[in-house]
């Protein structure tokens, strides 16, 4: 099965899962951070019916955790653009819960996160006693890199957030990299 559609429907898994287990956070679509304009994303395995705002009071590295403008607060488009070594970077939250932050680049799905502020720590460590999790050092309290749903997960404290990157171009290796440098700034602010 292509990267793509895999990650995609892992991250659809586990937004439902999530959802089943409580979730979190407030539905606020007020999130749209871009080093180049807000767009309307094609969304995480379909469309949004979210629109990009221009809400001043919502600004990168402002968490709002438990807020739906708090997951694409944790790592901002400019962040994005000097992770990928290209600009263009957006941002859309698809309010949950669980809230996830769709990032596109030239109009393409190009990363997610899926982020559960409180309750996430429980989820956690039922995923990462899979068969395919692998841990992985240094990043928040605890993380693990599933090499099936090709998702990195962290926890911090009692909040959890999982990582695609979705460059079919690059190596699995390649995106693992790519969303450990991502997870590194996210869980400073998680």
């Amino acid at each position: 099965m292509p990267y793509r559609k895999r990650s995609m429907l892992a991250l659809a898994a586990l937004l439902l899962s999530l959802a089943a287990c409580g979730g979190s956070g407030t539905a606020n679509p007020t999130d749209s951070t871009s080093s180049s304009g807000p767009t309307q994303p094609a969304g995480i395995g379909g469309s949004s019916d979210v629109a990009p705002t221009d809400d001043p009071a919502v600004t990168p590295g402002d968490t709002g955790v438990g807020g739906a403008s708090g997951v694409c607060s944790l790592v901002t488009a400019q962040e994005l653009d000097s992770i990928f070594g290209v600009t263009g970077h957006t941002t859309q939250v698809i309010p949950g819960p669980p809230d996830t932050c769709d990032i596109q680049l030239d109009s393409a799905p190009s990363a997610a996160f899926v982020y559960t502020p409180n309750g996430g720590r429980t989820i956690f460590d039922l995923l990462a006693g899979g068969a395919d999790a692998e841990a992985v050092g240094g990043i928040g309290n605890d993380a693990f890199y599933s090499s099936e749903t090709l998702l990195l997960v962290i926890a911090e404290g009692d909040a959890m957030l999982s990582i695609a990157v979705l460059d079919e171009g690059r190596t699995e290796e390649e995106r693992l990299e790519l969303m450990k440098q991502i997870g590194m700034i996210a869980a400073g602010r998680m």
